[in-house]
């Protein structure tokens, strides 16, 4: 993430020892992986709405992925939330075709 990112960086330009980066890495990656998850894709149907959190992901939700692989890049940690949906209304974005693509997936049926 690019909190830890910067975080690497300033330990880097300010003389940190190195251990001391990774064990602050270590547990914020902890955090992360047990939080709750965002879908920020479209609405799907019968299956999930935009921007719906969760701990662990609907069965619904993980069946339709298994059809539509690219949804999982818009499951996201609640953490990067606010990026992604800055993303999503950039033309040209990652997250913007993402979006577009299960869009169309569903669209076709």
């Amino acid at each position: 993430s690019v909190f830890l990112r910067s975080l690497s960086v300033y330990s880097y330009r300010f003389g940190s020892k190195k251990g001391e980066s990774v064990s602050v890495k270590k547990k914020a990656e902890v955090k992360k992986d047990e939080g709750i998850k965002v879908y920020c894709g479209p609405d799907i149907k019968g299956v999930i709405k935009a921007f719906t959190s969760f701990k662990t992901i609907p069965d619904a939700l993980r069946e339709a992925s298994e059809k539509c692989p690219v949804i999982n890049k818009l499951i996201v940690p609640v953490s990067e939330l606010a990026e992604t949906r800055r993303l999503l209304k950039i033309g040209g974005s990652a997250a913007q075709f993402y979006s577009s693509k299960i869009s169309e997936f569903y669209k076709k049926g």
